[in-house]
């Protein structure tokens, strides 16, 4: 498949990358990151995107074949696998680009997740040392973080809608609509996630205390209401209810672990207890077990994450917390759940590596937020103490 064949394919590649660079800083204003630091993440998303072509055209990958599928005429609009093939349409027949500015496309929705990761990182450690600004910088900067999220494909869009959601599990007065959008984009590609997400969100509204009982009782109606249609449409999806009747949960775990049991990648999950499927699915592989340059490079994000878990339960013991107003319930309801359910149904390590991104970067958040001690800084006018990126009085 050829990346360039005319010149508008560089004339269109060009102009979606300069579009995502207009995207990423209007982003900046909203996620309260630098405009210079999110023109930084975006250029090295960018790279990831670049190397993910060059890897896919060179050993193959379901972006080519979403790139191929899109140029059909028999395209459907529904959630999925269909969805992304309509989505890459938009790209490849009605923009006429090539697979470069596709790819190019998908890394702005990336990249968007990315600045939003990186605005709600900055706030989870307000006021720390300089030596866990460091840590935060140097988790964004992983090489897992953008390299799933960079091409073609569910990654993208599921990782952009977990930033967002992240974003507003800590800003108040975006929350709503913010949660409202991720959840959008969520069941676009992926619905059972997003039938957690949900989940969460209602279990989130239930315990809040600072909004008044009408509001709740509202958002909690609308919320069960929403809940009626995505919950069956995402068990259907996700194949645990057939056309007659549900499948037995211990069934449909066995049978999601057999679609995975082969490649490099797998391992026999059902051998393993529940704990071990737990850890392996987030910190596996680690640097012993790579077999390749990839899987080496993974194993190294791995270890980060590793010091990262035992760095916030060292804080947890010592009463850190993470700043008041922080939707803690959403951000636990929503990873926990996540973490398992996909845990349980996963037996192959490249899937994992791919798709613990939808819910890691709420429990990297959480792990920061009690990483170090803060520097608490007093208001002029009350006394109280405040945080240093937005002004919340803690």
């Amino acid at each position: 498949m050829e990346i360039i064949s005319t010149p508008w394919h560089v004339v269109g590649a060009s102009l979606v990358w300069l579009t995502g660079a207009a995207v990423c800083l209007a982003c900046a204003r909203l996620f309260r990151v630098r405009r210079e630091r999110a023109l930084v993440l975006y250029c090295w998303h960018t790279l990831f995107s670049l190397v993910y072509l060059y890897y896919v055209l060179n050993y193959g990958g379901d972006a080519i074949a979403y790139y191929r599928l899109s140029l059909s005429d028999e395209l459907e609009l529904a959630v999925g696998t269909e969805a992304v093939q309509v989505l890459t349409a938009l790209f490849s027949r009605y923009f006429g680009l090539s697979i470069l500015g596709a790819f190019l496309g998908y890394n702005i929705f990336g990249s968007i997740g990315l600045i939003a990761f990186d605005g709600a990182l900055r706030f989870a450690t307000a006021g720390m040392s300089r030596s866990v600004q460091y840590f935060r910088n140097l988790i964004i900067f992983l090489p897992s973080v953008s390299f799933w999220s960079s091409a073609i494909g569910k990654d993208a869009v599921s990782f952009m809608a977990a930033g967002i959601a992240l974003w507003g599990a800590q800003d108040r007065r975006a929350r709503n609509w913010m949660m409202g959008l991720a959840l959008l984009l969520m069941l676009s590609v992926r619905p059972h996630v997003a039938t957690v997400m949900l989940f969460a969100f209602i279990a989130a509204s239930v315990v809040r205390l600072h909004i008044a009982f009408v509001s709740r009782a509202a958002l909690i109606m609308v919320t069960i209401l929403m809940a009626t249609f995505v919950v069956p449409f995402a068990l259907e999806y996700a194949g645990v209810w057939g056309e007659s009747q549900p499948m037995d949960l211990e069934r449909y775990i066995e049978l999601r672990q057999s679609y995975n049991m082969t490649g490099g990648g797998a391992i026999d999950i059902s051998q393993l207890s529940f704990p071990m499927k737990l850890l392996t699915y987030m910190y596996r592989p680690l640097p012993f077990e790579a077999h390749s340059l990839t899987a080496l490079a993974t194993s190294i994000d791995n270890l980060v994450l590793v010091a990262l878990t035992i760095l916030a339960a060292s804080g947890y013991a010592k009463g850190r917390r993470p700043w008041p107003g922080v939707d803690v319930t959403f951000l636990l309801a929503y990873s926990v759940t996540a973490w398992v359910m996909l845990a349980l149904t996963t037996a192959n390590l490249g899937i994992s590596v791919r798709q613990k991104w939808m819910f890691a970067p709420m429990l990297i958040f959480l792990f920061l937020s009690v990483a170090g001690r803060r520097r608490k800084v007093a208001s002029r006018q009350n006394g109280r103490a405040e945080c240093p990126v937005r002004g919340a009085v803690t």
